[in-house]
This record gives C-alpha cells, sequence and structure tokens, in this order.
C-alpha cells in the first residue's frame, strides 16, 4: 500500500479556530476556508490550492497526517463528505503523533479517511 504524507492549511481568525471550536465544528462552520493542500510521498509531491490537487492520488493509500482527526475533518469537508460517519475513500489516515517519520509504528492506529 502506497504511504503519503497529507497536511492543509486552512483559515482561522481569533474568533474563528480549532482551539475555539474542535476539529469538527471548526471544519463544518460556514467560516470554514481549507487554503491549501499538500501532499509527499516519493512519486507524489504537490501543494495548491483545494481545487487544484490530486485527490484521486489518495485512492487506495494509507495516509500520514500531523493530526489525524482535523486532517481527517478537513479532508470530508473538501470532498463534500462533511457528516460525521459520511463519505467514501478506501485510504487510510494514520496519526503521524504514534509514526516513526513517514513509517506507521507498531502503536500506531490506521483511520478510516471517509466513512
Amino acid at each position: 500500500m502506497t504511504r503519503i504524507a497529507l497536511d492543509f492549511e486552512t483559515h482561522y481568525t481569533g474568533e474563528y479556530s480549532v482551539k475555539k471550536l474542535g476539529h469538527a465544528l471548526y471544519a463544518r462552520d460556514p467560516r470554514f476556508r481549507c487554503t491549501m493542500a499538500a501532499a509527499w510521498s516519493p512519486t507524489l509531491k504537490v501543494s495548491t490550492t483545494p481545487d487544484r490537487f490530486p485527490w484521486d492520488a489518495l485512492d487506495g493509500a494509507e495516509i500520514v497526517a500531523h493530526n489525524a482527526a482535523f486532517d481527517r475533518a478537513v479532508f470530508r469537508r473538501e470532498r463534500g463528505h462533511d457528516g460525521e460517519n459520511g463519505g467514501a475513500h478506501s485510504g487510510q489516515l494514520a496519526d503521524k503523533g504514534r509514526c516513526e517519520g513517514n513509517r506507521v509504528g507498531h502503536g500506531a492506529q490506521g483511520l478510516s479517511v471517509g466513512g
């Protein structure tokens, strides 16, 4: 299975932030705006706006993210699957905090990106 590192950058303010709302409410809020999506693997290196991102490149991949819960919420919002368990995606999302470099460690849990 291909392993891809994924990262998102999003708009926030003093009153509208993940810290104030939590990742799920933040991503569902009408003020939400993803400004950048980036991915890296040995065969994929991209950093661009979400409308230009090659989303299909993630199909079937194990996705590693610094903060899996946040990145899953952003992913679901960007892909039109912003319900708590919505969306269909065959990839997996692992929290980088439980990984060693780009390799998933023994204690890491692969988390489904979609529902």
